[in-house]
């Protein structure tokens, strides 16, 4: 009996000991979960808008500060309330949250949100800002699967989907499927904020901008006025190149997910074009890389042919025998094709391809000829059509062509061989003067004084919340908008001197330069205009065993060249971590040691072994 209850006794120990470890597992691994889990999980806000019962659910997201998260409302949002996850308690500045409450005012103010969890026990608190758009209209994209991953993956992945366009007053402009959602762009890819091409069965008219099946959303993500690429088209529309492509500033949203202020844009494609027997190229070497149709022109040239589609073997041919005329009329010191006698004018639309160099040059694009380049036939001739992709241009460029920040210089008839033999030839500079004078002079003036200032605030409440978004300070914007400006003053101030002959107006503002050296080896130049600011994106290096700027070679001044404004030369010497740089390097060896001490025993053993068998032998 005594062993009975012993026994009985043992087993109710074992069941609460088991029972315990269970619920110190259980507990642990909530703990865990929700160490894992975050706010942006479990909140997110139900909008409804002005002008329609249209709804969208935004999420909330982290912000790049610690312990940050934001809300990002479009305009035209009449109301938003909270939609929480069942089980999870919120306050917000100590007020309850509630599901289906209304939130507070949108103004950039920040609140405390505090999440408790596990009946109270484990407690956490965030910053939390609410940014609501201005003016511009909103795009909401939901793929099938609800996710971007398999799109983020690799470029050529597509999706389709829904797609919801709601004007800035509220009202729906469309709401329809899309057939495939897809990423684009070549160095632009490799960014996090990133351009995609967006699809449709058949035209939609989007934003009144004109029916077309085939849409691109810009990121811009390398250009932060967000404005050149639209000023660009609208310059070149006004200049009567032929079809040129409409656009418009939109917030977008992917499967609830604010990404930013993009530029909803048409495709380029030739407007009064002989598509019956024409064609479209680019001016482009990814070609290759894509495995699509193109071709090589004898100077050099790389064309990807991007109508007809899928063009064959004899199609590209043909295109390319055409352009081939073309390039020996421009490339002849005559300025005629030996094989048929013409000059280029009669081979060649004079007048797209004199304003196509002078928006070149003056912007000092460097994608402008190739990359930012479409021709098409249009009445037997090679017609230069809409531009395209001009971020990095009028003073925004990146440290690989750094030197193009400078206003002063002639660039694209050095650097682009058709548009050097083009310069030569007197009645091409003439023209050239001409349409500058007439035509992109006035309109970059009016701009620069008015248009660039309009813009910069129809668009400035948008700008906020991509900078949040995207880790940008709020003052980075109307700096930008500042350097663009004097950039298109300070070009024109010096083509007019280069090609007008205007010697009188303000003098020349100094550039100065920006000289980032590791010892005495120079890492990057930027240029900077007097009295700006250094931008601190160019200080940024990657390489983990940085340790900062410094005044003097021997790394014993720590720089502070972010807070004043430049008044002359800078140079900056990159310090290092060098002891932790040989503890990586030493720890990094380590495997290597350890794997050639194997190797070493091993061979010394087998050494012995063959030395005791012929011992044996010899025995």
């Amino acid at each position: 009996m005594e062993e009975k209850m012993v026994k009985r006794e043992r087993h109710t120990a074992g069941r609460l000991l088991f029972l315990a470890t269970a619920l110190i597992f259980a507990a642990v691994l909530a703990a865990y979960m929700y160490h894992e889990e975050t706010a942006e999980d479990f909140l997110s806000v139900r909008i409804s808008f002005v002008g329609s019962d249209q709804e969208q659910t935004v999420r909330c997201q982290p912000g790049t500060g610690e312990k940050e998260l934001l809300i990002f409302l479009p305009a035209g949002a009449r109301e938003a309330r909270w939609e929480m996850v069942e089980g999870r308690n919120f306050t917000l500045n100590g007020e309850e949250l509630k599901d289906g409450g209304m939130l507070p005012a949108a103004g950039g103010r920040s609140y405390t949100l505090t999440e408790r969890g596990l009946g109270g026990l484990l407690k956490r608190e965030y910053t939390l800002r609410i940014l609501q758009s201005e003016n511009l209209a909103s795009v909401y994209l939901t793929t099938q699967s609800g996710s971007m991953d398999y799109i983020l993956k690799e470029k050529g992945n597509g999706e389709e989907g829904f797609a919801s366009v709601v004007n800035a007053d509220g009202t729906v402009d469309f709401s329809g499927a899309f057939s495939s959602l897809k990423g684009r762009g070549n160095y632009t890819w490799l960014l996090d904020k990133k351009s995609f091409s967006l699809n449709f069965s058949r035209e939609e008219d989007l934003l009144s901008l004109g029916g077309d099946s085939r849409w691109v959303l810009l990121a811009n993500a390398s250009e932060d006025t967000h404005l050149i690429n639209r000023m660009v088209f609208e310059l070149m529309r006004d200049a009567g190149i032929s079809g040129v492509q409409n656009s418009a500033w939109v917030d977008l949203y992917l499967n609830g997910e604010y990404v930013g202020n993009y530029l909803l844009s048409q495709r380029v494609k030739p407007q009064g074009a002989d598509l019956s027997d024409g064609w479209m190229v680019e001016f482009d070497g990814y070609w290759k890389e894509e495995g699509g149709a193109g071709f090589e022109t004898r100077g050099g040239e790389s064309i990807a042919v991007k109508l007809p589609e899928n063009a064959d073997e004899s199609e590209v041919g043909k295109i390319a025998s055409q352009i081939q005329r073309v390039e020996h009329a421009i490339l002849s010191e005559r300025g005629t094709d030996p094989e048929t006698g013409l000059a280029w004018q009669e081979l060649a639309d004079e007048d797209s391809l004199v304003k196509k160099y002078v928006l070149d040059e003056i912007s000092k694009c460097p994608d402008g000829w190739n990359g930012s380049n479409y021709c098409f036939l249009r009445e037997g001739k090679m017609y230069f059509g809409s531009p395209w992709d001009y971020e990095f241009s009028f003073g925004n460029q990146p440290a690989w062509f750094s030197n193009l920040k400078l206003p002063q210089g002639i660039y694209h008839a050095e650097e682009t061989a058709w548009y050097a033999a083009l310069y030569r030839k007197p009645e091409f500079l003439e023209a050239v003067r001409e349409i500058y004078e007439s035509v992109f002079r006035p309109w970059l003036t009016e701009y620069a004084e008015k248009g660039l200032r309009e813009q910069a605030e129809w668009i400035s409440a948008s700008m906020r919340m991509d900078a949040a978004r995207w880790g940008q300070t709020e003052e980075n914007f109307p700096r930008k908008i500042r350097e663009l400006k004097d950039y298109i003053e300070d070009r024109l101030r010096w083509l007019d001197r280069e090609w007008l002959g205007i010697e009188a107006g303000p003098e020349e503002v100094p550039y100065y330069a920006l000289r980032l050296m590791d010892g005495d080896s120079e890492m990057a130049v930027y240029y900077i205009r007097e009295g700006g600011y250094v931008d601190p994106d160019m200080l940024l290096t990657d390489d983990r065993h940085f340790a900062g700027w410094y005044e003097d070679e021997g790394c014993t001044v720590e720089a502070d060249v972010l807070t004043e404004p430049v008044k002359g030369e800078i140079v900056l010497y990159a310090g290092w971590d060098r002891l932790g740089a040989r503890l990586v390097l030493a720890a990094g060896l380590v495997p290597l040691a350890v794997l050639l001490a194997v190797l070493a025993v091993w061979i010394l053993h087998h050494l012995f072994r063959e030395k005791r068998k012929k011992e044996k032998t010899e025995v």
